[in-house]
This record gives structure tokens, C-alpha cells and sequence, in this order.
């Protein structure tokens, strides 16, 4: 079995691109500000998991971020995808509803319920975020990529593990979903790295006189 407190420390490295947007962030366009709030409630979620204080203030905390990264992500893929304001807003609303039913209901009680709401967000956003890897080369392409890839990564394993949770879970597999669990800090660390040449190589906004 793989020793997870091995990787705790590779969690914390949400740090770094959080501090190179914050340097940059005045010379970037309006997307990396959401981008840095989303980096920013990352980073304080991952030291308050790390520190461990207790479950229910883990569980909170995880709750918050949860939310916080569900409109900035549809916030920044919508305005990539060009997509008008009122639309953008109707999203974030919808996606909201969706997160709170998510968590008021429990389809199913036990410790290893899924959040198939959550599911459903994490879908939506896919399927948003997938056209951007298909525009035409410009400055900005790069920079979004390298945001997109690592969403959809992680997002799909994440979705894919808890699904598999749902039908497979029991005490003889759960050393093996343990495991697996195991290697979401590794792609985070990969997405990391990746939000962080996304962030320097991300073209300055444009500046009208």
C-alpha cells in the first residue's frame, strides 16, 4: 500500500503558482483573477487539510473550496469560449444549484456516498473546456492548454474513481481505491507545474489609451 504521508508536502505546492499569478496578476487578463482567487481558496484548503485540525472543519473547509472552484473554472472556460455574459451568469447560477441540491441530498447515506451532482458539475465543465483545446493558435492557446489539460486530467480520474467507488467499494478493494486516492496528489503536483508556465507564458491584456 502506498504511503500517502509521503505526498502530503506535494499538495502545498499549489503555492507556487498562486504566488506567480499574484506578482503578475496586474499585467494579466481578467481570467487570471479568478484564476488566482481559485489558486488562492486552493492553497488555504490544502493547509488547513494539512494541519489536520478535525474532520468537521476539514470537511467545511474542503465544502467552501469546492463552491469557490466551481464558478471561477465555468467563470474563466466560458469567457475562453467566448461566451456572452448573460449566459455565463445563467451557467454559475445552474452549477451552483447544482453543487447545494449535492449537498443537501445524499443519494446514498453510507461513509462512501458520491456526490453525483458533483459528478455532473465536474462533466459540465468538461464539456466546456474541451473546444478550447481545439481553437486556432494564438498568443493566448499555450496558456489556456496548459489550464485546461491538467482540469480535464484530473477531472476525469477523479470521476472515474469515485464511479467506481459506487459499484466496487467494499473492505477487500478498499487498500486498492486507497491507492489510487493516492495518486491524485501526484497529478495535482503535475497540474501545478503546469498552472505555472501557464501563468508566465500567459500574454499581458491588452491596454487601450
Amino acid at each position: 500500500m502506498i504511503d500517502n504521508s509521503n505526498f502530503l508536502y506535494f499538495n502545498l505546492t499549489i503555492i507556487v503558482p498562486a504566488i506567480i499569478c499574484f506578482i503578475r496578476i496586474k499585467i494579466l487578463p481578467i481570467e487570471y483573477l479568478f484564476f488566482l482567487v481559485f489558486l488562492f481558496t486552493g492553497l488555504v484548503n490544502e493547509i488547513i487539510n494539512f494541519i489536520n485540525i478535525s474532520n468537521k472543519v476539514n470537511s467545511i473547509s474542503t465544502l467552501i473550496y469546492s463552491a469557490i472552484e466551481i464558478q471561477c473554472l465555468v467563470y474563466i472556460f466560458s469567457r475562453w469560449r467566448g461566451f456572452r455574459s448573460i449566459f455565463i451568469r445563467n451557467l454559475q447560477f445552474g452549477l451552483f444549484l447544482s453543487w447545494t441540491i449535492g449537498y443537501i441530498i445524499k443519494i446514498n447515506p453510507s461513509d462512501t456516498a458520491i456526490n453525483w451532482f458533483r459528478i455532473l458539475d465536474g462533466i459540465v465543465l468538461i464539456i466546456i473546456a474541451i473546444p478550447i483545446l481545439n481553437k486556432r493558435n494564438t498568443q493566448d492557446t499555450l496558456s489556456h492548454r496548459l489550464i485546461v489539460i491538467p482540469y480535464i486530467v484530473f477531472t476525469v480520474y477523479l470521476i472515474t474513481l469515485n464511479l467506481l467507488m459506487a459499484f466496487l467499494f467494499n473492505k477487500t478493494t478498499q487498500p486498492l481505491f486507497i491507492n489510487l486516492y493516492s495518486l491524485i496528489t501526484i497529478i495535482n503536483f503535475l497540474s501545478y507545474i503546469s498552472y505555472s508556465l501557464a501563468i508566465l507564458w500567459a500574454p499581458k491584456k491588452q491596454q487601450y489609451l
